[in-house]
């Protein structure tokens, strides 16, 4: 769960992402959708499968979390 904040209407994904190391290949642990209608603070939760819970568990896995606004009729914006 990650609280967002933004500057006005548009739309917020999120995704997070494992790896096992540099040469294994990325795998989608969740991802999250809002579309806002005015600024303010918004609450984001990526749901992971209970397989992917699984996978965690496994081993030491890194977790890369992308969060994006793409306003309305504004520029595109991303953190990680």
């Amino acid at each position: 769960t990650t609280s967002v904040t933004v500057s006005g209407p548009g739309a917020i994904t999120q995704t997070a992402v494992i790896t096992r190391g540099a040469r294994a290949k990325a795998v989608t642990y969740c991802s999250a959708k809002l579309t806002v209608k005015r600024a303010g603070v918004y609450t984001l939760k990526c749901t992971p499968s209970k397989a992917m819970r699984a996978r965690l568990r496994g081993g030491a896995l890194k977790l890369r979390v992308t969060t994006t606004f793409a306003p309305k009729g504004g520029k595109t914006t991303s953190s990680v």
